[in-house]
């Protein structure tokens, strides 16, 4: 819905930026875990998470998410 919502806002334009900024986010942490060696450890991290500690990671996500979807549908007008 986020993605929409930046489409209604920005159009194209902003929608392309918008997957740029992401890309490049998630790029920036895979190049920064490759040059500490990290991805031994945040595997672990991932097959080491109970039913409730995967609960609490999909909580915080959605609450970030939620959070910048609220940010962008304040300033949008349909």
């Amino acid at each position: 819905m986020w993605f929409g919502l930046v489409y209604r806002r920005w159009s194209v334009v902003g929608l392309v930026a918008f997957l740029a900024g992401q890309v490049t986010a998630f790029l920036a942490g895979a190049l920064v875990a490759t040059w500490t060696n990290a991805w031994p450890e945040i595997g672990h991290f991932f097959t080491a998470l109970s039913a409730t500690g995967l609960t609490g990671v999909l909580g915080a996500l959605t609450v970030a998410l939620l959070a910048g979807g609220f940010a962008t549908m304040r300033r949008t007008t349909v």
